[in-house]
């Protein structure tokens, strides 16, 4: 379904065009995704995304020296958060984008309770490395 801005008042067109160029990599990919998901099945791909956010998320906060915001496993799906190793909030928005632009990698900070805790989504292609390279980075940021 095409969406147009009829008028051209309210700039949503101008809002959510992506610009880019065309990456062609998932189209060429899909038959290799669906034979990967039939050897594998659905569910251990899934059990695989949720125990590695599991243990992602405890080696961070490991790392860090903080907690999760839930210490149940059995209440977590694939995503997890993690208390940062900072309460301010503006220094969370920084670390977030000296992430980004300095290490190729997104923790994207929220605060609750007075507490900043980001969090981290597991997947397929993701290893624990991924996440302990995360939680380094930050330390890097923070000199600690």
């Amino acid at each position: 379904m095409c969406i147009r801005d009829r008028h051209n008042n309210d700039g949503f067109i101008r809002r959510f065009f992506l610009g880019s160029k065309k990456i062609y990599g998932a189209i060429l990919a899909i038959n290799e995704a669906f034979e990967f998901r039939q050897k594998f099945g659905e569910e251990e791909i899934m059990r695989y995304n949720r125990d590695l956010a599991w243990k992602a998320a405890n080696r961070m906060s490991e790392i860090w020296g903080t907690e999760l915001l839930v210490r149940n496993s059995t209440l977590q799906a694939a995503l997890v958060n993690i208390r940062m190793p900072t309460d301010d909030p503006k220094v969370a928005a920084w670390i977030s984008e000296q992430l980004l632009l300095r290490f190729n990698t997104y923790l994207p900070p929220i605060t609750f309770n007075g507490k900043v805790y980001t969090r981290i989504s597991a997947n397929i292609f993701n290893e624990l490395a991924d996440f302990e390279y995360g939680a380094y980075s930050v330390l890097n940021l923070l000199n600690l």
